[in-house]
């Protein structure tokens, strides 16, 4: 089906940069420090999350935060501040706690997926999607990109038919009616312990 294309607005831009930076940042730290560290580092994080949501919602004192989180975050999470990031951040945690008994590439394997192809799907979606697929507001494009990025993240744990067999369930796991900040990484955690 095609549809007009979608335009990539700043706000949008920047929340894919922060979901995956920030993801990123979170992978990191399970490389470095292991699940369990990496674990406390996410819920920790967590934790802040929603307490500076709190405070933003209650302009207590956050004036600053509260800008930055209003001009990222989508018009439709405005009731709850920093909504889609704290959904994202409370996914990160369940996934190291899912795939804990799991060797560690699996479980940087999934975060990978989550964090590079969720958001390289959004931008080039968003900049140059004109194909829906499913029925949903995902574009084919979009996916096509999560694909690509996430199998050349994966390609740095992986070998070549793993990381694609992983990128790619992974990705079409986000046209699933789930949030697919548990979808994307469920399926690719799921694909990479098998193979």
């Amino acid at each position: 089906m095609q549809v007009e294309k979608m335009t990539l607005s700043l706000r949008e831009f920047s929340r894919q940069i922060v979901h995956l930076l920030l993801g990123l940042l979170l992978t990191a730290i399970v490389y470095f420090f292991g699940k369990y560290n990496g674990l406390l580092a996410a819920s920790a994080v967590l934790a802040l999350g929603f307490f500076l949501s709190f405070a933003i919602s209650r302009k207590a004192g956050v004036k600053a935060l509260g800008k930055f989180v209003k001009q990222v975050e989508r018009r439709h999470e405005r009731k709850l501040p920093g909504k889609g990031a704290l959904v994202f951040l409370l996914a990160i945690p369940i996934i190291i706690a899912l795939f804990y008994a799991f060797p560690l590439k699996v479980v940087l394997g999934a975060l990978l997926v989550l964090s590079v192809g969720d958001a390289f799907s959004a931008i080039f979606g968003m900049a140059f999607g004109k194909t829906r697929l499913f029925g949903s507001k995902r574009t084919l494009e979009g996916t096509i990109a999560g694909i690509i990025a996430s199998f050349l993240a994966l390609l740095l744990l992986f070998a070549p038919l793993t990381a694609f067999a992983a990128a790619l369930l992974g990705m079409l796991a986000e046209h699933l009616p789930f949030d697919d900040n548990f979808t994307i990484p469920i399926v690719a955690g799921v694909v990479l312990i098998i193979l």
